[in-house]
C-alpha cells in the first residue's frame, strides 16, 4: 500500500474518485470487491479481495489454519 498524494475531505468525495473503478462499463473498472471479517493480533480486522473482471469465476474460500 504506497501512499498516493490524494486527499479526500469527505465520504462523497472518496466515493467521486472510485466511482470509475466500481463501474463495471469503464475501462477502470477493477473487478469485484468482497470484504470479509477476520482478526489480527486479538483485534478485529478486515480482509479485502478483488477479483479482475476477465478471472474465471472461482468460489471465495476461506482460510484454513
Amino acid at each position: 500500500m504506497p501512499p498516493y498524494p490524494e486527499w479526500f475531505a469527505d465520504r462523497e468525495s472518496v466515493v467521486g474518485a472510485l466511482a470509475a473503478s466500481w463501474d463495471p462499463g469503464s475501462p477502470d473498472h477493477v473487478g469485484a470487491l468482497r470484504m470479509v471479517t477476520t482478526s489480527a493480533n486479538g483485534r478485529p480486522a478486515a480482509a479485502g479481495y478483488r477479483r479482475p473482471t476477465a478471472e474465471v469465476s472461482v468460489r471465495y474460500r476461506p482460510a484454513t489454519t
